[in-house]
């Protein structure tokens, strides 16, 4: 029996703390899957505002320092216009330029051949020993190559028109890379015969750039229209490599973004590199339009790279202590609800008992009262009414049960006192019979024999007859006698006779 009940009162407790538990996990998994899939999307958005942001304000910081070279190179070219005869001066405007401007890594102005009548070629030459040094180094010409067969002064003459080189390894043997600013020279009449070559170091320019870091392990890129880096956290990979280099032949994802950022397209993407996922956010790098400024694109792109870590690293760390805490919030949780469920069902618990207890017979035991007025109050007061109608039928069957068994116990009396009263009635029947048994063999015998008066004197009828009249009396004397004492002391009486 007690294992009964407690296969019937134990379950209902386990399944109501698991279904509450199942309950809570269930409403916290589907606001937890909305909240993380709003994280994640507003982690990407504001990834993406950050990398736009970063963008901007590089493209802002790299055009400001090209603006001040190119607004340095105005000014040294309207003061020079008016001394093209003394090439001395060229020298002199050359030194002035790079020492007045920090950003400039050298100066070169150098004319078309023959432009003086005593020189063939002239070229004047200024540069820094190194992009941040103040030691400036003087040379008549550049590389292996006349001047005149170098890019930087060949397009401008073609052209007249200012531009931005892409940059272009230093062949002075310093090891630099730079960008050139190519200012055509022209005379009164507007013929293209010089040109003024002004230098920016890239490693400048990387300094500015790879300082934009919109988190800890993103770094920002700088490409030409050919795709090779203007900027690169790494030197070497700058030098010599192109970004084409980096990109594997099953990478389409990359090389889309790839040429979709040298095509001059905003956008991002993801590609996989070094066996991280990373995400691209570029946009094409545009001058912005200033008073006076030639309005050539430079063809450039920039970019900053995140790896996936950054983008949701703090998503998913944040998950991880999410999680964490939502296991020692539900163990908490799952704690608290024992305790209140085990608070909750201490009267079943009570109630229980007290069935165990009438179920093992004892039908007086004590029902608490409750001031409860939920389910559970309700029930252990019906319960306690219960209880005591049945203490109360119980009784009133135990007192009935007691009544009967007294009745029973005179009925068991007055059966032996009847049985006892026949068996006397039968032994004095018994006695009477036998007593009575002598005289009416006398009065048959004198019957018999008066039957036969005939033969018999009158002396002898009086005789019998008298026989008759005694032995007539003695057995209604019997019959008295048995009528008169059926008690028990005359069943002795008749025993003792």
């Amino acid at each position: 029996m007690k294992k009964t009940l407690k296969k019937v009162f134990s379950p209902p407790s386990l399944r109501l703390k698991v279904a509450i538990i199942l309950e809570v996990v269930l409403l916290l998994s589907v606001m937890l899957s909305v909240m993380f899939a709003f994280s994640r999307k507003t982690l990407r958005q504001e990834a993406m505002q950050n990398a736009e942001e970063t963008l901007e304000g590089l493209v802002q910081q790299v055009d400001k320092v090209l603006l001040g070279v190119e607004q340095s190179s105005g000014n040294i070219y309207w003061d020079m216009m008016a001394h093209f005869n003394e090439p001395e001066r060229m020298w002199t405007y050359c030194h002035r330029l790079v020492e007045c401007n920090t950003d400039i890594m050298g100066c070169a102005i150098a004319f078309k051949p023959n432009f003086y009548p005593d020189q063939e070629l002239f070229m004047a030459y200024v540069h820094r020993l190194k992009y941040d040094s103040p030691e400036l180094v003087e040379a008549e010409t550049y590389g292996s190559l006349p001047y005149t067969q170098q890019p930087w002064f060949t397009k401008p003459m073609q052209t007249c028109r200012s531009l931005w080189m892409d940059p272009q390894k230093d062949e002075t043997g310093e090891g630099a890379t730079f960008i050139t600013f190519c200012l055509p020279i022209s005379d009164r009449s507007g013929e293209c015969v010089g040109v003024m070559a002004v230098d920016v170091s890239l490693g400048l320019l990387s300094e500015i750039v790879l300082a934009a870091k919109p988190s800890s392990n993103s770094y920002s890129i700088m490409l030409d229209r050919s795709g090779n880096y203007i900027v690169h956290p790494e030197r070497e990979v700058r030098v010599n490599q192109t970004v084409f280099q980096h990109i594997g032949e099953g990478e389409k994802h990359t090389r889309d973004a790839v040429e979709a950022m040298l095509g001059g397209a905003t956008g991002n993407g993801l590609f996989h590199l070094n066996g991280k996922d990373w995400h691209i956010f570029y946009k094409p790098f545009v001058r912005s339009a200033v008073q006076g400024r030639s309005s050539g694109d430079v063809n450039w792109s920039i970019g900053v790279i995140y790896p996936e870590e950054d983008v949701l690293g703090g998503y998913y760390q944040q998950l991880r202590h999410l999680f964490f805490n939502i296991f020692i919030g539900l163990l908490a949780f799952f704690v608290l609800t024992r305790l209140v469920i085990s608070m909750q069902l201490k009267p079943l618990r009570m109630l229980t008992e007290s069935v165990q207890s009438m179920a093992d017979g004892n039908y007086s035991v004590t029902v608490p009262d409750t001031t409860r007025e939920d389910e559970i109050g309700m029930f252990q007061q019906h319960f306690k009414k219960m209880q005591h109608a049945l203490e109360s039928s119980i009784g009133e069957q135990q007192q009935l049960t007691a009544t009967l068994k007294g009745q029973s116990e005179r009925l068991r009396e007055i059966y032996e006192h009847t049985q006892t009263t026949a068996d006397v009635k039968r032994n004095l029947l018994h006695n009477f019979t036998s007593q009575m048994l002598v005289p009416s063999q006398h009065i048959a015998n004198s019957a018999k024999k008066l039957y036969d008066y005939q033969e018999l004197s009158p002396e002898e009828t009086q005789r019998e007859a008298g026989i008759i009249k005694q032995q007539s009396t003695v057995i209604l004397q019997l019959l008295d006698q048995m009528l008169e004492a059926p008690s028990p002391e005359l069943r002795k009486e008749v025993g003792h006779e």
